[in-house]
C-alpha cells in the first residue's frame, strides 16, 4: 500500500512540475513575443521577475485547489479538459489581476500579454496530456503481440466509444480495437479516434480476414443483432466469438475484461418481435389460485413459477427434485415477489405418497405438469427411467388431480412425440395419451396438453450444444443438413402453457403458431 501511495504521489508531483513549467515558459515566451512586437518590455517598468513569482503562485494554487494534479492522464475525457481549460484561464486572470494591484503605479500597459499566454498555456498543455494519451496506447499495443485478440465493436453511440476507450486505457491486455461496424451510412467510412468505422452491409468474410478479427462486441440492443450473428457466425474459416454488454457497468469492473462480457442473447437469434399470446384474461384467470408446479426449477418450469407470481397466485407450490437449481429459484422468487406465498418442495414426483399428501395438503386449483426426462441420447440408454417418470409418474399426477378436483392440468409435452421414434418421444407420447383418455373420462378436472419444438435455451435443446460447438470451434453436429428446425423462446413456450391453462376445454393438443 505505500508503495503505490508513493508512485502516485510521485506522479502527481511530475504533473504539476511539467505544468508549472509549461505555464511559466509560455508566459516568458509571450513576454518576449510582445516585445519584440512592440519594441519595449512588455512588462513597462514592472519588475519580470515579481510578475513571474506572482503567476507562479497562482498557478499552483489553482493546480491544488482543483486538483488538476491528481487526475490520470489516460482517462481524460471532454469534462477534464474544459475543467483545466477554466483553471488555466481563472488563474491568467488571478495574476493580471493581483500585478495591477502591486504595480498600481506602474500599470501593465499589455493585457494582451496574460491572454497570449493563457493561449499558448491551455494548448501546449492538452498537446502534452494527448502525447501522453496516444504514447500509452502505443506502448499497449506493442504490449498486446501478435497474440493479440482483434475486436469489432458493433455501434459507434456512447457505450461503444466507451468500450473502445477502456479497451485502450487497459495497456498489456492483449486486445486490440480494429474497426466499429455500424448501418448508419452518415457514420460509415468515417473515424472515431483513430478507428475506422466499417459497413454492416459489407463483406463479412472479407472484413474478418483482412482484419484477423476474433471478437465481436455488441453494444448496440435491436433487432439487427441477430443480423450481426448470422453474418459473422457464418464463416467457416474463423471462429468470431460474438459478445454483448449491456450497460456501461461492465466498464466500471475493477478487474476490466471482455471475456466477462455477456455471450450473445441467444433470443435474439429468431430475428422477430416476441409473440405475445395473451393479455390480461390470464391474470384474471389466475388471481388467487393456489398452483402447483412441477419441474419448477428446471427452464420451462421456473419461468411458469415467474409469471404465476407476476399474475398474483395466492400459493404457488414449486416442486422439484434438483436440489440446487430448487435453491436458485427460492432465492430469486423471494427476493422479488414478497406479496406473493410459495411452498417450495425437494421432491420426486415418482414418490406417489409424497405427492399424494401434496395435493390432499395444499389442493390446488391448477397444475402445471413440467417434469419429465428430455434428453433423447441417455433416455435410449435408461428406457426404465424414462418410462418410470414421463409416463407412470405422469399417470399417477392424472389420477391424484381428478381424485383432489384439480380444476386444470396442463401437461408440457414436445413435438417429438409425433409419430416418435425415439425412447423419449414415445413416453411422452403415452402421457398424452393417458390424459387424453382421462379427458374423455367426463372428470371434473379439464385436461390441456401443450406441445413445442425447440426452446431457446432451454435444458435439454439443442441450442446449448450448437453453442458450445461453435465456441470451440466446431464441427456443428446436425441430424441432417436440410432439416429445418422451429425456435420459440423460453417466454413464449411459458405463454402457451398459461394460455392453454386459460383457453382449454378438455383433452386438447396445444401448438403455438408462429408466424
Amino acid at each position: 500500500m505505500s508503495v503505490r501511495k508513493s508512485i502516485l504521489l510521485r506522479s502527481s508531483s511530475l504533473v504539476l512540475l511539467g505544468d508549472q513549467i509549461i505555464i511559466l515558459l509560455s508566459f516568458l515566451f509571450s513576454f518576449f513575443i510582445l516585445g519584440s512586437l512592440t519594441s519595449r518590455t512588455a512588462l513597462g517598468n514592472s519588475p519580470l521577475l515579481a510578475c513571474l513569482a506572482i503567476h507562479a503562485f497562482w498557478a499552483i494554487t489553482a493546480y491544488l485547489l482543483f486538483a488538476q494534479n491528481k487526475k490520470i492522464t489516460r482517462f481524460y475525457g471532454a469534462s477534464d479538459y474544459l475543467q483545466m481549460l477554466l483553471v488555466i484561464a481563472g488563474f491568467h486572470v488571478l495574476s493580471y489581476a493581483t500585478a495591477q494591484i502591486v504595480f498600481s503605479a506602474n500599470p501593465l500597459p499589455l493585457i494582451g500579454l496574460y491572454t497570449v499566454s493563457c493561449l499558448i498555456a491551455c494548448i501546449l498543455v492538452k498537446i502534452c496530456r494527448l502525447l501522453i494519451v496516444r504514447a500509452k496506447s502505443v506502448v499497449g499495443g506493442q504490449t498486446a503481440g501478435q497474440g493479440a485478440r482483434r475486436v469489432l465493436i458493433y455501434g459507434t453511440g456512447q457505450l461503444g466509444v466507451a468500450l473502445k476507450r477502456a479497451i485502450g486505457t487497459d495497456n498489456g491486455a492483449g486486445i486490440e480495437v480494429v474497426g466499429f461496424l455500424d448501418n448508419d451510412q452518415n457514420n460509415t467510412n468515417r473515424f472515431i479516434e483513430g478507428v475506422k468505422v466499417f459497413d454492416l452491409a459489407c463483406n463479412a468474410a472479407e472484413l474478418v480476414e483482412r482484419h484477423n478479427v476474433t471478437d465481436i462486441i455488441i453494444t448496440v440492443h435491436n433487432n439487427n443483432n441477430a443480423t450481426v450473428v448470422k453474418k459473422f457466425s457464418a464463416i467457416p474459416k474463423h471462429t468470431v466469438c460474438i459478445r454483448e454488454i449491456t450497460s456501461a457497468k461492465a466498464l466500471l469492473s475493477p478487474h476490466f475484461d471482455i471475456n466477462n462480457f455477456s455471450a450473445i442473447d441467444i433470443n435474439k437469434l429468431v430475428n422477430r418481435a416476441p409473440i405475445e399470446l395473451y393479455n390480461e384474461h390470464v391474470e384474471e384467470t389466475l388471481q388467487g389460485k393456489r398452483v402447483l408446479v412441477t419441474g419448477a426449477a428446471g427452464s420451462i418450469g421456473s419461468e411458469i413459477v415467474r409469471k404465476l407470481a407476476e399474475h398474483k397466485a395466492s400459493l404457488i407450490i414449486c416442486v422439484d427434485f434438483a436440489e440446487s437449481a430448487l435453491y436458485d429459484i427460492q432465492q430469486e422468487v423471494l427476493g422479488c415477489f414478497a406479496d406473493v406465498k410459495f411452498e417450495f418442495v425437494l421432491a420426486d414426483i415418482r414418490d406417489e405418497d409424497i405427492m399424494y399428501n401434496l395435493l390432499g395438503q395444499f389442493k390446488p386449483h391448477f397444475m402445471y405438469h413440467a417434469a419429465s426426462y428430455k434428453h433423447v441420447p441417455l433416455m435410449e440408454q435408461f428406457p426404465w427411467h424414462a418410462l418410470q417418470t414421463n409416463v407412470f409418474a405422469t399417470w399417477r399426477l392424472v389420477k391424484m388431480a381428478v381424485h383432489f378436483k384439480v380444476e386444470k392440468f396442463v401437461f408440457v409435452s414436445t413435438d417429438k412425440a409425433v409419430k416418435p421414434n425415439s425412447i423419449m418421444g414415445a413416453t411422452k407420447r403415452l402421457a398424452e395419451i393417458i390424459i387424453q383418455a382421462y379427458s374423455a373420462g367426463g372428470f371434473a378436472t379439464c385436461f390441456a396438453i401443450t406441445r413445442f419444438g425447440n426452446v431457446l435455451g432451454s435444458n435439454g435443446s439443442v441450442v446449448p450444444l450448437f453453442r458450445k460447438q461453435i465456441e470451440k470451434g466446431g464441427p456443428v453436429t446436425v441430424t441432417h443438413p436440410e432439416m429445418t428446425r422451429y425456435f420459440m423462446t423460453i417466454a413464449e413456450a411459458c405463454q402457451l402453457v398459461l394460455e392453454a391453462s386459460v383457453m382449454a376445454e378438455g383433452g386438447e393438443i396445444l401448438l403455438p403458431m408462429l408466424i
